[in-house]
């Protein structure tokens, strides 16, 4: 019985795997699939986990419970003896008469300095947590002890992973920042792409839709060439034409808290107007007391008594009504006091005193009425003049923030180089083939095998290739690495080995069938291209949840679609 090796078990390697299921009578081969994880999981969906916004556990899909009539074993494929017609693994040694390579990609770093010690990468389920528990704790620890550029984010690559990620995470982080109550301009997320637009794989007109989308969910996307990655943000060569866009919007944002500084002045000027108003009323109130200090009868000192409680009941400042309720407490004693002033008149006639000293008592006692309130309205001027200076300090301190760019995302280095801050980095700007092809003679410098029309190593007539793994040069077979054309790889292959176990003639070369592509930005929104017409919006948000239960659908039927597919494609506002 022949023996067929899968090594992989991405979209390719699955693919593969499932079709020869269908394909294949039992017992006419031994197809068995090696991979280093328990389950599969879609790339496509590794930037929600790494933002937080899809469950962990609906990305994984386990082999044991999708493939039936293929063996499946856990193991790490440490090199491919492709002349012995083996692999060798950490738990074990694989042989085989057909091979069929699906390793997926690595993080491509173009000799950049800093990618593999500062940034993150979506390369699987872990490494996407990992992420996600680095957002996590970049928002929940911030008001105790975080740093300016704590909460801003450098993506690296506009293509489909950064800007996906990018849209993303700047849904996710106003959410963290509501929660955490954080204010929201503390937040950003720069996209990086060295290209004159971003998803280059696009019509322009396309592009730019995409962008205008990513900048109103407040993206910021800087054109430049990535440098070094450096632990507080990613040193970028651009022209300065790019980057004054990028402060000129800063300063925008700098013109309106100018705005509500004025605003806020306003409020405060008219609130002392106010309460200048109010000094005047105690100021006639104090007239008539004094007026009332002349006369020693109980009529004109309640008289007076009642106008200095009617000053403090009208009082602007709510800081100061605890000093008005004492202040009308103690002219309520005051009542007391001058019946005391009553018998002291009436002693002091009785004793042959006279009236001058009487009324010397009665007037030193309302005096002191008197001084009380107007300490009351003291108080209250120095607590309007207080918040007025708390509030523009406040103001004043946000755009000195500005001023000294510690807002904003961009640091001017010099001779062209510019520093987009950011405490974490996602570094998605290009990826290659898997290194345990790096020893082998028929693979290039980005550890991909240059396949021949039917994806064959040419080297090798028994060994497959697809996905990441493949670098196809035919006119027809030759696309940017998307799960589709991995997918379609797969099937292609396996139709390949049926025949040749069957003694048949290959069928014709492989071609790729672009059904289309869709780009998430958000779970709403979406920008794409299906058979050849633009989509976006909505319906993109659609379209991209099609393929992804699409192929759930091929994998477990309509029980894996319900269990773990995409339905969300509207807003629920």
């Amino acid at each position: 019985m022949k023996k067929i090796l899968i090594i992989g078990g991405g979209y390719g390697g699955l693919r593969c795997a499932k079709k020869l299921e269908k394909l294949l009578h039992k017992g006419e081969a031994d197809v068995t699939l090696v991979s280093r994880h328990d389950y599969h999981y879609q790339t496509t969906l590794l930037h929600k986990v790494a933002c937080g916004t899809y469950n962990p556990r609906k990305a994984r899909i386990f082999y044991r419970n999708v493939l039936k009539n293929v063996h499946f074993v856990r193991d790490n494929i440490d090199r491919i003896d492709f002349e012995g017609k083996k692999a060798v693994g950490q738990l074990g040694i694989y042989n085989y008469d057909y091979l069929v390579i699906s390793l997926g990609f690595e993080v491509k770093d173009f000799g950049v300095p800093g990618v593999k010690e500062h940034a993150f990468w979506l390369g699987s389920v872990n490494k996407a947590l990992k992420l996600d528990r680095q957002i996590e704790e970049k928002f929940k620890y911030f008001i105790f002890d975080g740093k300016e550029d704590d909460l801003k984010f450098a993506v690296v690559g506009s293509g489909f992973t950064g800007v996906e990620f990018a849209a993303e995470l700047a849904i996710r982080g106003k959410e963290l920042c509501k929660i955490r109550g954080i204010d929201p301009a503390r937040f950003s997320v720069s996209l990086i792409g060295r290209g004159e637009r971003i998803l280059p794989m696009f019509p322009p007109k396309l592009s730019e839709i995409a962008r205008q989308k990513l900048e109103k969910l407040g993206v910021n996307v800087v054109r430049g060439d990535a440098v070094e990655c450096c632990e507080d943000g990613v040193v970028v060569k651009m022209s300065d034409e790019d980057a004054s866009q990028i402060y000129g919007k800063y300063n925008a944002e700098e013109s309106a808290f100018e705005g509500i500084h004025c605003n806020l002045v306003d409020v405060y000027r008219d609130m002392l107007e106010k309460q200048k108003e109010k000094d005047g009323e105690v100021a006639g109130g104090e007239t008539d007391k004094k007026a009332s200090e002349n006369s020693t009868t109980n009529s004109d000192e309640k008289s007076g008594e009642n106008s200095a409680c009617e000053t403090s009941e009208n009082g602007v400042s709510d800081e100061a009504k605890n000093d008005e309720k004492q202040i009308c407490s103690e002219n309520k004693k005051e009542n007391t006091n001058v019946e005391n002033v009553e018998n002291v008149v009436a002693n002091a006639v009785a004793k042959e005193r006279t009236d001058v000293e009487v009324c010397g008592q009665a007037c030193g006692e309302k005096e002191n009425s008197v001084q009380t309130a107007q300490t009351d309205t003291v108080k209250t001027q120095n607590a309007t003049q207080n918040s007025e200076r708390v509030a523009t300090e406040g103001i004043e301190e946000r755009k000195q923030k500005i001023k000294k760019n510690e807002i904003c995302v961009l640091e001017k280095l010099g001779d062209g180089l510019y520093k987009v801050r950011g405490a974490t980095t996602l570094w998605s700007a290009g990826v290659k083939g898997n290194s345990v092809l790096a020893c082998a003679y028929c693979a290039n410098k980005d550890h991909k095998i240059v396949v021949d029309p039917n994806l064959k190593s040419p080297n090798f007539k028994n060994v497959y290739v697809v996905g990441d793994s493949a670098l196809a040069v035919t006119r027809d077979a030759f696309h940017a690495p998307t799960a589709q054309l991995a997918e379609q790889m797969g099937a292609y292959v396996a139709k390949s080995l049926q025949a040749e176990l069957r003694g048949k003639k290959l069928g014709k070369p492989f071609k790729f069938f672009n059904k289309g592509t869709v780009c998430s930005i958000g779970h709403t929104d979406a920008v794409g291209v299906a058979f050849g017409v633009s989509v976006c919006g909505e319906v993109g948000a659609f379209l991209k949840n099609f393929i992804e239960n699409k192929w759930l659908f091929s994998l477990g039927g309509l029980k894996m679609v319900l269990k773990k597919g995409q339905f969300r494609f509207r807003s629920s506002d």
